[in-house]
């Protein structure tokens, strides 16, 4: 398997889990030339290689770290101002 084929599995399991949305490769193309056309917000550079941008996806917030050099996303995150974020920065703080 390679890196590309790695990513997109492990983003189509977190995005199925978190937002119970199925990621097919089209969906998976547009999510991708969403941040390329700047149709998101971008949130935060994490390094020089990844980003941070939240995107509306199906109807849903959903935020996403993005790889500038493979041009892939790594992985979907809930955004900061949804519950699930709040229970789970309470949850792990202590």
């Amino acid at each position: 398997m390679t890196k590309q084929e790695a990513q997109f599995k492990h983003l189509r399991d977190r995005i199925g889990r978190r937002f119970g949305i199925t990621l097919t490769p089209q969906l998976h193309q547009q999510m991708i030339e969403m941040i390329q056309q700047s149709k998101g917000r971008f949130v935060e550079a994490q390094s020089s290689r990844t980003t941070v941008w939240d995107l509306n996806v199906l109807d849903k917030k959903i935020r996403v770290v993005y790889d500038k050099t493979r041009k892939q996303i790594v992985t979907c995150l809930y955004p900061e101002d949804s519950l699930e974020y709040a229970f789970l920065n309470t949850l792990y703080r202590y």
